[in-house]
């Protein structure tokens, strides 16, 4: 399989993931990170010893991502 199908984010930037859009770039990039992962990844690994101590920011990829797909992700980003 190709990287994207399990690593769609290199571990220096899984950040992103996390944080909320703040600008109309950030809301499109968004939007376009949802669309390529919904096509081309069966699942996201989020490099732990990069992510265990980020939040889930409301609007951000990871929160579209765990509201829409996880079933035992309840309110577990920052509002």
């Amino acid at each position: 399989m190709p990287p994207m199908a399990f690593y769609p984010v290199g571990w220096t930037h899984i950040g992103s993931l996390f944080k909320s859009p703040e600008s109309r770039g950030d809301a499109r990039w968004v939007e376009a990170k949802i669309a390529q992962l919904s096509e081309d990844t069966y699942g996201v690994h989020l490099w732990n010893k990069q992510s265990r101590g980020l939040r889930i920011e409301e609007g951000s990829v990871m929160a579209r991502l765990t509201s829409g797909n996880c079933v035992v992700c309840h309110s577990i980003y920052s509002s």
